[in-house]
């Protein structure tokens, strides 16, 4: 029963990520991390002079949590982005560094920032794999806390990034769940200053939950 617990927190952990950008409201048919990651690369790869078909498509993608970066978009492509994303109830303002930062009545979530070096992953090890496509801060029961979404990343991988926490000074607080095989990863710990970490993965990709 306690596994089973565990298994459905890792499911919510990364629903609440996800619907929280009203991912719910599309309509298509999911796929892996690392295929999702692949689209949004092929169509950043392509574009050069979007039209509004294809921006709504790059929409499509950032609403979904599988878009990179916007490197690779004219000043006339990016806009073009923007007013698809704003006519799906969304608003998107772009950062003086390259990012953006996506919003709604729900919250705000930083777009093409990639891994942040902040006071939340300070000391933390970096992940080494895979594409870091949202990241949000936030708070829960009155405690801040940071989390990225990263797409493009292999179960294995994910089970080696919690042994690193653990070498790093994170101790387990609830039950570990290292299920390589059928793709399911799941750690809380603690470390020593009582900074808390919360690891989740499944088929949608990998969610690092930080407070500080």
């Amino acid at each position: 029963m306690k596994k089973l617990l565990l298994l459905l927190l890792l499911t919510a952990i990364i629903s609440i990520f996800l619907s929280s950008c009203k991912i719910s409201k599309k309509t298509d048919n999911d796929v892996s991390g690392a295929s999702s990651t692949n689209m949004s690369e092929t169509v950043t790869e392509e574009s050069t002079t979007l039209n509004p078909q294809r921006a709504q498509g790059v929409a499509n993608e950032i609403e979904k949590g599988r878009f990179d970066n916007f490197d690779k978009y004219s000043d006339e492509d990016k806009e073009l982005i923007k007013k698809s994303v704003e006519e799906d109830g969304y608003t998107l303002e772009y950062n003086s560094d390259g990012s953006a930062t996506l919003s709604n009545e729900e919250g705000s979530w930083f777009i093409g920032t990639g891994w942040a070096e902040n006071e939340y992953t300070e000391s933390m090890p970096k992940p080494d794999f895979g594409t870091v496509t949202m990241s949000a801060e936030d708070e829960e029961g009155g405690s801040k806390f940071y989390m990225f979404l990263i797409r493009n990343a292999s179960a294995q991988q994910a089970a080696d990034y919690v042994e690193k926490l653990e070498k790093s000074g994170f101790s387990s607080t609830e039950e570990k769940i290292a299920d390589v095989d059928n793709g399911i990863i799941v750690f809380k710990g603690k470390n020593s200053t009582g900074k808390i970490v919360e690891i989740g993965y499944s088929k949608n990709g990998l969610t690092i939950k930080i407070f500080k």
